[in-house]
């Protein structure tokens, strides 16, 4: 991969838009002081590429390489793989919200997800991000350590660091970590076995049985309830139709206490049939006398109204007759008005001019007075800008003298980490070595308690041998008789021989219980010990692994790391608070200048205006004395000028009330006239109906001659009048009342007849059979669940002890793969291996380039790793210790060229980027510089660019890449 262009906008310290052409860069340096932005090109060619950057520990933000305060962050890349044309862009804004990336080949734009870019890319260049980050750029400082290291230890660290052979390690750890899980798995499992030494198949079948058992009697007790309720349907329907009975009694005797009330309803039911046919003209007499009482009153209203009106007519007669009069001056009144308003016009057109004059005036002195103020702020502004200017320029000569390495500060927290992790490896070993020692004591113990256990494990076994002999021969002499010949020893069997021998059977099976609880304890222990002896290994490895670690970190361990490194954050702190400091003061300075800048262009418009001002005043001044004899009466012109708007105001508000007033009037009198008329009809109209009514009462009243006859008076019939509806309900009241009456009393005797048929036992006895039978199956039907849940449970517990046993035996096998595995890790023996392996390699490829580089030296490698340096004209060979500061340049140079191809597995890699790594440069080879380099340019076949502060040997490069920061933000320069 060989990068063509780069533009950058809003990275890091690259604000503004920058853009890199590398196409005609070949060997190059990236010149710029520290922390001015150098490296964050390679960090822009790796986010551009792959969307994270090494020193933000690889997280995919875009936050963290956004510049400071802005909104939007671009970067673009052109490069080429074996000649063909590649473009990435990505591109990221926070508001709107936008995150793309856009990729080309060879000019032809890609459809690919923001999420298979990176894929692409290692498809691509052949190197994945990890791969990237080590054959691109390589590490600072490390190659002449590489090259020269203090130890051979210190070489093997940093090729390990290079090649991230910790890998190793780390399998070692999981390995162990997982051997001490299964461990504990398997501890866990046999316990749990242990559990469950008692489930077997002979147990389920038990509960099977016992499930068929209450499934039995379960039916039996269905049968018994079964019978039991033909005679509860018995007893339940009987008392149901006794307490049925006693209802309908208790029913039938309040129906006879209501036969007296029943009567009265006949008797006013029959006198409202009577009322019924006249109640029509009762209610029409009612409404026509409450209709005539209403229009009387209406009558006697409408009458008042009627003379209210004429008064108010015969009233307003007077009133008419004096508006006239007073409507008759208008005309005078607009005349004097239209006088006023010409007097008026001329006066304000003079106040309005003297008011002006005195507004330009005010006006004046305004400007006069903020000339002054502004004049005497621009002085104090540039007493203040001196001041800053001072501040500013001892901040800087401070923060000049106070310069340190960032690079070294980065080493030193780095190294601080790992003491820190190393103090806590001491702390552990200490720990370690104070649990071994009383580990051993317990494993010798237990040693001795396993040995005298099986020795009288031994002993009581041979007891239980012989024990075993008697048995055999008591079952032969039980089979002979006094004189037969013994079938074993051959002699002659005599009965008293046989006594004593009762107890015989106790005693062995005393002694077989003792030989199985011995059996057990001996198992048990051989297990504790067993445990106690992986804890032991696993102790003593993990003390000498602790103890080879920080005996190659000794000299860590015992410098002050921490000391140098408060030196430098303490620079550092005071430098950053420096950097704050002249910000401020800046920004200050700019603040002021800007305001300095504001406050003369504001002197310098005041002073146009002001002479603007004493034009315009001159000339009102003339204008007004053609207006007035004097400009100073002003005052009096007012007064004059209010009187005549106060008078002229009077004679309109006059005009107006006068015509509002005729009008009021004209329009009152039109609608007294319009009252009376309509009240006068009305009144007509209300008489007229009164003499309708009064007839119709007549009318009415001759009908209801008969029921005045019957009842006397009109009242009495009134009160046993009902209507049609009121009437039903009463009459069908009384007909449900003989139904019920009825229908009740056939009911019970009917009652009787079933009570008196239906022939039963106590059914109290009965339903308490019925309930006891109920519970009984109740309880069976729930001790079948019981029993099924039971059985589902020692199914499932059986399933597990399977399980449980395949799983032992499946951790047994894999615990030995993990501590076969666990071992051939250990000693990092696998690491070294590897290790020397690619350090061949590397030093193969490094001689190679060097050769190339001098036509004089080559490197090769001694059986214990050491790096020696071979001179091809002399025939010798030399540590490299003896090279000279160029050559040593060119050795690094070779060691950091062997290092990327052996990473990049032989990708095609076109470019290289080297940050600083090949130490201080001495005064003889600083004279060289110029031919080393030209040596380099001419045999190496990749671009290759190296980063530097150093201006002595940036200056012996002919193409440069210069990099100046610029207050918050930096800028790039390309030599070719």
């Amino acid at each position: 991969m060989r990068p063509l262009r780069l533009e950058m906008e809003g990275f890091t310290v690259y604000k503004k838009p920058v853009s890199i052409d590398f196409e005609r860069l070949n060997f190059f340096v990236i010149q710029g002081k520290t922390g001015s932005g150098k490296t964050s090109i390679i960090d822009a060619i790796t986010f551009a590429l792959y969307g994270k950057v090494p020193r933000y520990g690889n997280a995919k933000s875009t936050s963290l390489v956004k510049s400071k305060g802005s909104n939007k962050m671009k970067v673009g890349l052109t490069f080429s793989v074996k000649g063909k044309r590649y473009r990435i862009e990505r591109f990221f804004r926070e508001k709107p919200k936008e995150d793309i990336v856009r990729v080309e080949e060879e000019g032809k734009r890609l459809n690919l997800k923001k999420g298979e870019v990176e894929k692409w890319i290692t498809k691509v260049t052949g190197i994945d991000y990890r791969t990237f980050t080590k054959v691109i750029l390589l590490p600072q400082g490390e190659f002449d350590r590489f090259l020269k290291p203090e130890s051979a230890q210190d070489r093997r660290d940093i090729l390990i660091n290079l090649l991230d052979l910790e890998i190793f390690s780390e399998m070692r750890k999981v390995a162990s970590d997982r051997l001490s899980e299964l461990k504990g798995e398997e501890k866990s499992l046999s316990t749990e076995l242990e559990n469950l030494e008692g489930i077997s198949g002979a147990t389920i079948e038990e509960i099977r049985k016992e499930i068929e058992k209450i499934k039995e009697r379960i039916e039996s007790t269905k049968e018994e309830l079964r019978r039991s309720e033909e005679d509860l349907v018995k007893a339940q329907e009987k008392r149901k139709l006794e307490e049925e009975l006693k209802v309908l009694q208790d029913t039938l005797k309040e129906l006879l206490a209501r036969e007296g009330e029943i009567e009265e309803l006949r008797e006013k039911v029959e006198k409202a049939k009577r009322v019924l046919p006249y109640i029509p003209y009762i209610e029409r007499l009612d409404a026509l006398l409450e209709e005539i009482r209403e229009l009387n009153i209406q009558k006697e209203k409408e009458f008042k109204e009627v003379e209210k009106i004429k008064g108010e007519l015969d009233n307003l007669e007077e009133e008419r007759d004096r508006v006239e009069k007073e409507f008759n001056l208008i005309p005078e009144y607009r005349e004097e008005i239209e006088g006023l308003r010409l007097k008026r016009a001329r006066l304000e057109d003079t106040v309005s001019e003297i008011e002006e004059l005195e507004k330009l005036r005010g006006e004046l002195r305004k400007a006069q007075d903020n000339r002054e103020r502004m004049e005497e702020e621009l002085r104090k502004l540039e007493e203040r800008l001196n001041k800053g200017e001072k501040h500013i320029e001892k901040v800087k000569r401070e923060l000049e003298e106070n310069t340190y390495d960032r690079e070294e500060l980065e080493n030193l927290l780095g190294m601080v980490e790992r003491k820190k992790v190393l103090l806590k490896d001491r702390e552990e070993l200490n720990k370690v070595r104070s649990q071994i020692e009383p580990l051993k004591e317990s494993v010798d113990t237990l040693e001795k308690e396993l040995m005298a256990l099986k020795e009288e494990l031994e002993k009581k076994e041979e007891l239980l041998r012989e024990q075993d002999i008697l048995t055999l021969a008591k079952r032969i002499r039980d089979h002979l008789h006094d004189g037969d010949n013994c079938p074993v020893c051959g002699g002659t069997y005599k009965e008293e021989t046989a006594t004593g021998e009762t107890t015989l059977a106790e005693e062995t099976d005393g002694l077989t219980e003792e030989v199985e609880s011995l059996r057990k304890e001996v198992l048990s222990l051989t297990e504790k010990l067993t445990s106690e002896k992986a804890r032991l290994n696993h102790l003593v490895d993990r003390e000498r692994d602790l103890t080879e670690r920080l005996t190659q970190e000794e000299e860590l361990l015992s410098s002050d790391v921490e000391g140098r490194l408060r030196e430098l954050q303490e620079i550092a702190k005071k430098r950053e608070e420096l950097e704050r400091k002249l910000k401020k003061y800046e920004e200050a300075y700019n603040e002021i200048f800007r305001d300095r800048e504001k406050i003369r262009a504001e002197v310098n418009s005041l002073k146009g205006e002001i002479a603007t001002l004493e034009k315009a005043i001159a000339q009102r001044e003339e204008k007004v004395r053609g207006l007035s004899e004097s400009i100073e009466d002003l005052e009096d012109i007012k007064r004059e000028l209010k009187h005549l708007v106060d008078k002229e105001t009077q004679l309109s508000r006059l005009i107006e009330s006068i015509e509002k007033k005729r009008e009021e009037v004209k329009s009152y009198v039109e609608e007294l006239e319009k009252r009376l008329i309509a009240h006068e009809t009305k009144l007509h109209n209300i008489e007229s109906t009164i003499a309708q009514k009064e007839e119709e009462k007549k009318s009415v009243s001759q009908k209801l001659v008969e029921l005045f006859r019957e009842f006397g008076d009109l009242e009495e019939a009134k009160k046993n009048a009902l209507s049609s509806e009121q009437l039903g309900v009463l009459e069908r009241e009384i007909e449900e009342y003989l139904k019920e009456r009825a229908s009740v009393e056939e009911r019970i005797k009917d009652l009787e007849e079933k009570i008196g048929s239906i022939e039963v036992d106590d059914p109290d006895r009965i339903m308490e059979e019925h309930r006891l039978l109920k519970e009984k199956l109740e309880r069976l039907v729930r001790e079948l669940g019981d029993t099924e849940r039971n059985l589902k449970v020692t199914e499932e517990r059986l399933k597990r002890k399977d399980e449980i046993s395949k799983r032992v035996k499946e951790i047994k096998k894999e615990m030995y793969l993990y501590s076969r595995l666990a071992e051939d890790l250990k000693s990092n023996r696998i690491q070294e291996f590897v290790a020397s392996m690619m350090l061949e390699s590397i030093v193969e490829i490094a001689s190679e380039n060097l050769y190339k580089f001098t036509n004089t030296y080559q490197l090769s490698l001694t059986d214990d790793g050491e790096i020696m340096v071979v001179d091809r004209v002399q025939g010798v060979e030399r540590s490299v210790r003896s090279l000279s500061g160029g050559e040593t340049f060119l050795a690094s140079l070779s060691l950091a060229l062997g290092v990327s191809d052996v990473l990049s597995d032989r990708a095609h890699l076109e470019s290289l980027f080297i940050d600083e790594g090949f130490g201080s440069l001495d005064e003889e080879t600083r004279e060289r510089v110029s031919d080393i380099l030209d040596t380099v340019r001419q045999n190496i076949n990749r671009m290759v660019g190296i980063i530097s502060h150093i201006p002595d040997l940036a200056e012996r490069f002919h193409q440069k890449i210069l990099v100046k920061k610029q207050g918050d933000f930096s800028t790039v320069e390309v030599v070719y």
